[in-house]
Formats: C-alpha cells, sequence, structure tokens
C-alpha cells in the first residue's frame, strides 16, 4: 500500500482526466471566470489561447508526478530494482504506456479528440520527472570526499582480499591471542592486500579490545574490512543503554572501528581499485525455517521461532541482544544493505558482498538428520530477503561470501551468483583468497606452508 497506493490513485486521475471530464469546454469554464477576476483588463479573445497552454502544461505537470511517485515505489526498501538506469527504464516505459491508454480513452469521448502529440507532451513530462529525481537525489547525496594523500605512483592497486569470519576471540582461552596470531601469519603468507573478516569476534564490550587485535594482526598498512556478526551485538551485563541491536552497533562498534581505522560494512561500503566491498550482519528473517523439524512429535510454531525455544533446545541471541522482537532486525539489515547495495552497484565496479548470515538456503549444510529436532536451527541461519537482493544484481556482484553456520561450502552459483561459505570457526580457521583482478575465489590449504 505504501509503495503502490500513490501510484495507482495518481494513474487513476490521469485516466479519469483523459475522459469528457477532462475537456476543453470543461476547463474553460472553470478558468474563464478565474481569469476575469484575476485579470480584469485581458481581453476574452485571449481566452482559448490561455486555456490551450494550461490544458498541455497539465499533460506535462501530470506526467512528472507519475514519473516522481513511481520512481518512489520503485526505490523504497527493499528496492525493487536497485540500478539506475533500471528504475529510469521502468518509468519511461510505464509512463509511454500510460500516456497511450490517456489518449485511447479519448477515442471513446465525442468532447475529446486523441493526438499522438499529447503523448510526446507525456512522455516529456516524464523525462523532466525522472531528470528532476536525479538532479534532487546529486544534490542531497553531495558530500564534500575527505582529502586524502594522493597514491605513490609506482603503488599497485590491491590485488588479493584474504576472507574469513568467526573467530570468536572470547572463546579462546588466551582472549584470543592464538587466533590473532594464526591470522596475521595467513595474511602475510597469503600476499593480500585486504582483510575481509565476515564477523563474530565476541561481545560487544569488548570491541575496542577485538580491533585492537585485529588492526595488529593485519599490520597499520593493510585495508581492514569486517562486517558483523550475531555474537558481536551480544552483551555481557546489563543493557547498558542499548535497547536494539542498532544501539549496540552504534555505541560499541561504530567507535572501535574509527579507532583503528577499520571499515565497517555495516556503516559503510569500501570502494577500491577495480572492486567495491559491500555487505553487512544479514540477521534471520526465518525463511530458512525447515519444515521437517520435529521434537516429542510436534513442529515448532512462529512463537517458538520469536522466542528461540523449542523442545528443550535455546537459542542464545533472544537471551543476549536487546530488542529482538518479531522481524524488525531482519526489515532494518534488509532495507539498510539495499540502500548501500544500490549504492555499491552505480559505481559500475564489480561487488564483493559479506554477510556474516547467509542470504541463500543453499548454504546450509546438514550435519543433522532428516526430522532432528536440531534442524530448528535452521531458521537461525541467515536472511532470504537479502538473497533476492543480490539475486537482483547477480550481473554486478562477483562474489557473496558469509560464515555463521561453521559450514564450509564450495563455490556456488545461485541465480546466477557465485556463492561461498568460508566455513570457518573456533575450532578451525579457514580461508578464503578473493584475487581482485580475475574476480576468482580460492579456498586456501588448511597449511599455507605447502602452497
Amino acid at each position: 500500500m505504501r509503495r503502490w497506493l500513490p501510484v495507482a490513485l495518481w494513474a487513476g486521475f490521469v485516466l479519469y482526466a483523459s475522459t469528457s471530464v477532462g475537456s476543453g469546454d470543461h476547463s474553460a469554464h472553470y478558468l474563464r471566470p478565474f481569469l476575469a477576476w484575476l485579470f480584469p483588463w485581458l481581453a476574452s479573445a485571449s481566452y482559448p489561447d490561455i486555456n490551450f497552454f494550461t490544458r498541455k502544461t497539465a499533460h506535462v505537470v501530470q506526467f512528472v508526478v507519475y514519473a516522481a511517485l513511481l520512481w518512489r515505489g520503485l526505490r523504497l526498501p527493499p528496492a525493487l530494482t536497485v540500478r539506475t538506469r533500471s528504475v529510469v527504464a521502468w518509468v519511461l516505459g510505464s509512463s509511454a504506456a500510460l500516456g497511450f491508454l490517456s489518449e485511447g480513452i479519448q477515442l471513446f469521448s465525442a468532447q475529446r479528440t486523441a493526438q499522438l502529440a499529447d503523448v510526446g507532451l507525456d512522455f516529456g513530462g516524464a523525462v523532466l520527472g525522472a531528470a528532476l529525481v536525479l538532479a534532487l537525489g546529486a544534490l542531497i547525496g553531495r558530500r564534500t570526499p575527505p582529502e586524502t594523500p594522493p597514491r605513490p605512483p609506482e603503488e599497485e592497486p590491491p590485488g588479493k582480499v584474504l576472507i574469513t569470519s568467526d573467530l570468536h576471540l572470547d572463546d579462546a582461552a588466551d582472549g584470543g591471542r592464538g587466533i590473532l596470531e594464526e591470522l596475521r601469519s595467513r595474511f602475510v603468507q597469503s600476499g593480500a592486500d585486504v582483510l575481509l573478516v565476515a564477523g563474530d569476534f565476541g561481545v560487544a564490550e569488548r570491541a575496542e579490545e577485538w580491533m585492537a587485535g585485529l588492526r595488529a594482526a593485519a599490520g597499520p598498512g593493510a585495508e581492514v574490512v569486517i562486517c558483523l556478526g550475531n555474537h558481536d551485538h551480544w552483551l555481557q551485563g546489563e543493557a547498558d543503554g542499548c535497547r536494539s541491536p542498532e544501539d549496540v552497533r552504534e555505541k560499541f562498534w561504530r567507535p572501535a572501528c574509527k579507532a583503528h581505522r577499520i571499515h565497517c560494512l555495516d556503516f559503510e561500503n569500501v570502494s577500491l581499485p577495480g572492486v567495491v566491498i559491500c555487505g553487512g550482519y544479514g540477521h534471520y528473517d526465518f525463511g530458512f525455517k525447515d519444515p521437517d523439524a520435529v521434537a516429542d512429535s510436534k513442529r515448532p510454531t512462529m512463537a517458538d521461532y520469536q522466542s528461540g525455544r523449542f523442545g528443550g533446545m535455546t537459542y542464545p541471541d533472544m537471551d543476549r541482544i536487546p530488542g529482538l522482537a518479531g522481524t524488525e532486525e531482519a526489515m532494518r539489515q534488509t532495507r539498510a544493505i539495499s540502500h548501500r547495495l544500490s549504492a555499491a552497484c552505480d559505481e559500475g565496479k564489480p561487488v564483493l558482498f559479506a554477510t556474516h548470515t547467509i542470504p541463500f538456503s543453499s548454504l546450509i549444510v546438514h550435519k543433522s538428520a532428516i526430522y532432528s529436532p536440531r534442524r530448528f536451527f535452521d531458521a537461525y541461519s541467515g536472511n532470504s530477503a537479502i538473497g533476492i537482493l543480490i539475486s537482483a544484481m547477480a550481473t554486478s556482484v562477483a562474489l557473496a561470501v558469509s560464515g555463521h553456520t561453521h559450514d564450509q561450502t564450495p563455490v556456488l552459483q545461485i541465480h546466477g551468483v557465485p556463492c561461498v561459505n568460508t566455513g570457518s570457526g573456533p575450532d578451525r580457521l579457514r580461508f578464503l583468497l578473493f584475487d581482485l583482478k580475475t574476480l576468482s575465489v580460492t579456498p586456501l590449504q588448511e597449511d599455507l606452508r605447502t602452497m
């Protein structure tokens, strides 16, 4: 309703105005007394010319408004198309069809005359409307870029991205020092220029500690990119003023990332020569719940999924992340990622897309028997709406990578998008190497010294 009702109402008005109600006689009936009141000195012989000009102007204005409303409908989150040229094509094509339909209606009215020139005016109004929306968007979105030192001419652009996930530093007995040392060793030996970690470092209150360790592992000159995971929204103690996962991100993760020069995809895209890295946490919208999950001859209900409790099992996020009510966080993630993906695709470069949770059910690797109660946890594996978003942008997404499930998958072509799960976990870190020149991804061997 919010997306399409304004479009439908305005299109209905345009078609209604194409009937005898919008004839020249009717418009002159209202225009003449208004002109006589506003301009008493105006000769009545000028009225027909003014009526003609007003009616032709109305053609243009009607379709300026229609184009703007249709553009809004297409781009409301989650955007139905995130490519600007696709939006323009839909707006102009739909406006042309409406213009022809409007003139077609006039063929059946004795008081109206269908004219191809009026279709041209309608289409011109749509072009003007699209141009105004683009100009307004450029004006609002314009930002003064920060001054950055020029790249030395001899410096090569980034060539490789080392990708991993699920470090779970707070689960390690040594505070994660061994995990960070292994990460440092892998990063150096791989020859990568960029490090990408797809979430799950540890509880939010220790975000500063985790980001300091990650920066030390990558070194001061490396580009470090992360997205957050569900564990990164956990709080050890009280909510401490946080009422939602967004509050947790803003209070703990944004300042920690800024302090250590780490790019967080939950806040920004990272544009590099030849590629844009885009993504975010993802959360779960229960789109991957298993219909065969059963415990004690009962199947879980939506109330069970929202509480995280079923058959004696508990999903801990519900107790440790503030504000997990319904699917609000999944919707918030989808909207935010939709905007960032749109901006990434508009740059015209290949997109490396990273989320913590998975975007497609094909990335679930089952270790539980069919009808196992543990399949209840499939519902918390990912966000199906985000899969729809990246499927729509298959030609721009060079790779979609995720983590969360700790189950490694080969590279799968899903709806034209190369997708892979790192398979990394606290018991065994796994790594992928993404080549920015060939846009290919390679799982690294367990022991890099054999490469």
